[in-house]
């Protein structure tokens, strides 16, 4: 697939193309493409607009492991059902990383529910419910905190 320019990408034209954006009249689509560079399409058969700009630096920090890019393998989705954490892997195999969409659900998650702040900060565990998203949070180093999402009996990594 062929590039429009150096960062909007052949991906991101693909998705606009799948979408079919570019043949509605009247319906605005949205796509994002998140990863190293996030790139975005919003527009119809009248107007169509792109971007791109660095994704990673929105991450850095984060202390995210096993990220992976979208295929069989990867959490693409984490919710909660019941006061549990569930997530949906690619391919319903054993997960072996997430991609962009299932770490954007995750952090919603996070939020919602209170493990992070609103400036991204894991919260010390709350209660002693082995049910609780609580129970997921571990503390790495005095005060530094990780969120398990797949334990390693789960998964591959």
């Amino acid at each position: 697939m062929p590039a429009k320019s150096g960062y909007i990408g052949g991906d991101l034209i693909s998705m606009i193309l799948a979408s079919g954006c570019a043949e509605q009249d009247g319906k605005i689509a949205l796509g994002l493409d998140l990863g190293t560079n996030g790139e975005i399409f919003l527009g119809n058969r009248k107007r169509l607009m792109t971007c791109s700009a660095a994704a990673g630096p929105a991450l850095e920090g984060a202390r995210i492991s096993n990220g992976m890019m979208a295929k069989e393998g990867a959490i693409e989705k984490v919710y909660v059902e019941d006061g549990y954490l569930r997530y949906q892997v690619i391919g319903n195999v054993k997960p072996q990383g997430m991609c962009g969409s299932g770490l954007v659900d995750l952090v919603a998650v996070l939020l919602d529910h209170g493990i992070i702040d609103h400036g991204g900060l894991m919260q010390p565990p709350q209660g002693d419910s082995e049910d609780s998203l609580s129970a997921r949070v571990i503390e790495r180093d005095e005060g530094v905190y990780d969120f398990l999402v797949a334990a390693t009996e789960e998964s591959f990594s």
